[in-house]
């Protein structure tokens, strides 16, 4: 264990209650608007201080950040919190079912201004009162075996269908073989294996905090639905 960090925990619901939102994910956003909440949708956010540094990360569950909102969020959480922009991480869980982190039609607007940017401030900002001493542990495992793949690169390597049982690497093409793609060209290539380059490890920080709950941070890199 390591000595010497400081570390806040928060979280608040995010799940959409001012407006009906498009959906992020599956196609035709624009038009897929939320109805009713199914489960709710959360910030995680966790404050780690150690000398003088202190950083923020906010974990949303939506589909995903674009850039010129993050910078949006950064600067009203660094308003709030004090904590220099630079220093604030935002990251998403990727959820299908989530606000569509694209969307400008009047409802996400509304959604983002009225009810997401608050609730990131109060969570950043509750996260950064939390901060208790706590000691820092970590852990790397590899998930799964060459034969039992727990994720994948969704690229492939195809080959035409008369080779598929007898080809040489010089027969192999890559493809984004992506649902699109795959019913446009399945009739004339055939998959025959996974592009290499995932990470197969599991990632975890643990912090034991004093007096408090612990914290855990872990990072897979799996998408939440994939093709194959």
């Amino acid at each position: 264990m390591q000595k010497g960090f400081y570390v806040g925990f928060a979280r608040a619901d995010i799940s959409p209650t001012v407006c009906s939102v498009p959906m992020g994910g599956f196609g035709a956003t624009e038009h897929r608007l939320s109805g009713v909440i199914g489960d709710p949708l959360y910030v995680n956010a966790v404050a780690i201080r150690s000398g003088e540094e202190t950083i923020l990360y906010l974990a949303l569950d939506v589909l995903g950040v674009v850039p010129k909102r993050v910078a949006i969020y950064r600067e009203a959480v660094s308003e709030k919190t004090g904590i220099p922009c630079d220093r604030i991480f935002i990251t998403a869980s990727h959820t299908h079912s989530g606000p569509c982190p694209r969307s400008e039609i009047p409802n996400a607007e509304k959604y983002r201004k009225e009810q997401l940017i608050p609730t990131l401030v109060d969570a950043g900002y509750r996260a950064v009162t939390d901060l208790k001493p706590a000691e820092l542990s970590y852990g790397t495992i590899e998930v799964g075996n060459p034969n039992c793949r727990m994720n994948f690169d969704r690229h492939y390597y195809v080959v035409e269908k008369g080779k598929e049982d007898n080809y040489t690497e010089e027969d192999l093409h890559f493809a984004d073989f992506t649902w699109p793609q795959y019913f446009r060209d399945k009739e004339h290539y055939t998959f025959v294996k996974h592009l290499e380059r995932q990470d197969p490890r599991l990632h975890i920080l643990r912090f034991d905090r004093d007096g408090a709950d612990d914290v855990i941070l872990f990072n897979f890199a799996a998408h939440a639905t994939f093709v194959g």
